[in-house]
């Protein structure tokens, strides 16, 4: 049961032979995410990336699992291999405080998942690169072997459906009265919540189909 959507952060690393390819370095499942909240959350995410101490951390993890898969004598957590990356990808995902109040009704540790296996499919992913900490890409994906989406294209492609899931939800909780106020300011965040999710998001590129592949 539920909306289930699973998050996997990649970054390039070297291989074998002077190549690069991409590794998972953190991934989360929500079993409660739908309509806008990964657009919203994936929001978070980058606005969290972008404050210099969190900047300076990830980049100091970034370089310590390149060097640690470099040496097979080091010592690290395979299964999550950049804590404190999973930890701003699991608040990200599970707490909202800026224009409406929002957690999540599961711990963020529930949901972190083992990066070396992968996870069964739901209703989604995102997938986000952050090699480049400045510029970091992404891309959602509505089916296994699916084209890459922007947030654009991925809310229009699950417009129809969400809004259905939206109203059999608040079917099945029974009864909420709120008043004309309320329910017009409840409206107005949401609406303002995703405009400003769409704005931001529009300025990062894409992860090319063929990463996706490689990651």
């Amino acid at each position: 049961m539920g909306e289930r959507f699973q998050v996997f952060l990649i970054a390039r690393r070297p291989v074998p032979g002077n190549r690069w390819g991409y590794r998972c370095i953190a991934a989360l499942h929500h079993q409660w995410c739908y309509g806008t909240m990964p657009l919203q959350a994936l929001h978070r995410f980058f606005n969290l990336l972008r404050q210099e101490e969190n900047k300076a951390i990830v980049r100091d993890e970034l370089r310590h699992i390149r060097k640690c898969l470099a040496d097979r004598h080091a010592i690290i957590n395979l299964a999550m291999p950049c804590p404190y990356i999973s930890s701003l990808l699991a608040i990200s995902w599970t707490t909202d405080l800026e224009l409406q109040t929002y957690l999540s009704s599961a711990s963020y540790k529930s949901g972190l998942l083992d990066v070396r296996y992968e996870s069964c499919w739901s209703m989604g992913i995102c997938v986000i690169d952050i090699t480049d900490v400045d510029r970091p890409a992404y891309c959602f994906m509505d089916e296994p072997g699916g084209s890459p989406l922007s947030a654009h294209q991925y809310l229009g492609v699950y417009a129809s459906h969400l809004f259905t899931t939206q109203q059999q939800g608040d079917a099945n909780a029974g009864p909420i009265e709120l008043s004309a106020e309320d329910q017009a300011l409840k409206c107005l965040a949401d609406v303002l919540s995703v405009f400003w999710a769409l704005i931001e998001l529009a300025g990062h590129p894409l992860v090319p189909a063929e990463d996706l592949r490689d990651a």
